[in-house]
């Protein structure tokens, strides 16, 4: 008599491959969006002009030609024309004419 309900038949196993399988991500970038394309461009609004009062405009005048005459060493002249080069300067930025400094 044969005893083989002691023993149970081995399983089949299957054999790992003894190589290493790396799986690679792949990335991918985002689409950017697209723009719709007009016929028709238009253009950038002008920039809008800087409300200021009289006095925060002559502060600033003050200060600029105060700046001014300072990288001139203070000499006892050209003051008049340190005012008029700054207050050129002060009116263009508040037109829009000239980038702020800020």
């Amino acid at each position: 008599m044969s005893d083989s309900s002691k023993t149970p038949a081995p399983a089949s196993r299957k054999r790992r491959s003894t190589t290493k399988t790396t799986k690679t991500a792949k990335t991918t970038k985002a689409a950017a969006p697209k723009k719709s394309a007009s016929k028709t461009a238009t253009p950038p609004a002008p920039p809008s002009r800087t409300q200021v009062t009289v006095e925060e405009r002559r502060r600033m005048i003050a200060e600029s030609a105060y700046y001014r005459a300072e990288r001139r060493g203070f000499p006892g002249v050209g003051h008049e024309r340190d005012w008029l080069e700054a207050e050129a300067e002060v009116d263009a930025r508040l037109l829009g004419r000239l980038p702020s400094e800020d």
